[in-house]
């Protein structure tokens, strides 16, 4: 079980909550904190807006996160392994779950599958539209997937 690997996906976490918080609390006190038409140049639709958009950008950070854990896995544990630098995450997360002593399970490579073509919605606009995931629940898989990761050497 790699703590090194699930720590750093659960810091993505902290980072969504702290971004949420701050955003809700100028979106929910511009009136009251008496602020001027903007801040920096930014209103208080951008700010709602944002405020909309947040967990977007968190679900692709969290798995542009968990694609440099899969690389670094790879690198360190599996050395013999060549990664291209294009490495698309479908090669990656196949490659990983297939290297590991015992497999990582069918059905949680599939859940870390349909949060990749989730987050690949997200970023690619036009595509197939998979079911929505929440970011808790991409945040869980992923971390269940790194659970059976060893931690890097060092």
């Amino acid at each position: 079980m790699s703590d090194r690997f699930v720590r750093r996906l659960k810091s993505v976490q902290s980072e969504y909550d702290a971004a949420r918080e701050a955003i809700a609390y100028v979106d929910r006190y511009w009136q009251k904190l008496n602020i001027s038409a903007e801040i920096g140049g930014i209103t208080p639709k951008q700010f709602t807006n944002a405020a909309n958009s947040l967990e977007t950008i968190f679900i692709i950070r969290l798995f542009s996160t968990f694609e440099g854990v899969l690389k670094e896995h790879l690198a360190k544990n599996h050395p013999t392994i060549s990664v291209p630098e294009d490495a698309r995450a479908v090669w990656l997360i196949d490659r990983v779950a297939n290297r590991q002593t015992p497999r990582i399970n069918a059905p949680l490579v599939s859940k870390v599958h349909d949060v990749r073509k989730y987050r690949n919605s997200l970023v690619h606009v036009g595509g197939p539209v998979p079911c929505r995931i929440i970011f808790t629940d991409a945040l869980a898989a992923l971390a269940k997937f790194c659970d059976w990761l060893p931690d890097p050497p060092y």
